[in-house]
């Protein structure tokens, strides 16, 4: 509905969303393995700031975590090392890790919280 007259001030401030405008399937540029098909595509759904631009290094970091998930099984544990070192340091780039998600004031206020808990009874928690 359209307002009449001259528009207020908060009124001007207001953003319109577009929500008919979905968010574009990523799809990756480079042929990938099934497995890596089926992490690609999880990722990419479970983590919805990911945008088109990510997909080049969204493909790296599947790549790595299947490397990582292949040396395990072969108990090669230099190989595994290396590569969750890759993963890990992709994942945190596409801000898909723990530790890229959370603010660290908030985990070290949680962790003295934690701590303060522990040095109550039991009774008193």
């Amino acid at each position: 509905m359209q307002q009449r007259g001259r528009l207020s001030a908060s009124a001007l401030n207001i953003v319109p969303i577009d929500a008919s405008r979905s968010r574009p399937k990523l799809n990756p540029i480079g042929m990938l393995s099934k497995d890596e098909r089926r992490v690609f595509d999880h990722v990419a759904r479970e983590n919805p700031h990911l945008k088109p631009a990510d997909v080049p290094m969204l493909e790296l970091y599947v790549m790595a975590h299947c490397r990582t998930v292949a040396a395990n099984k072969r108990k090669d544990a230099e190989a595994w090392e290396r590569e969750a070192r890759v993963t890990m340091a992709l994942g945190t780039k596409l801000r898909i890790t723990p530790q890229a998600t959370q603010d660290p004031r908030r985990v070290a206020r949680l962790r003295a919280e934690a701590d303060q808990d522990d040095e109550r009874k039991p009774w008193d928690r």
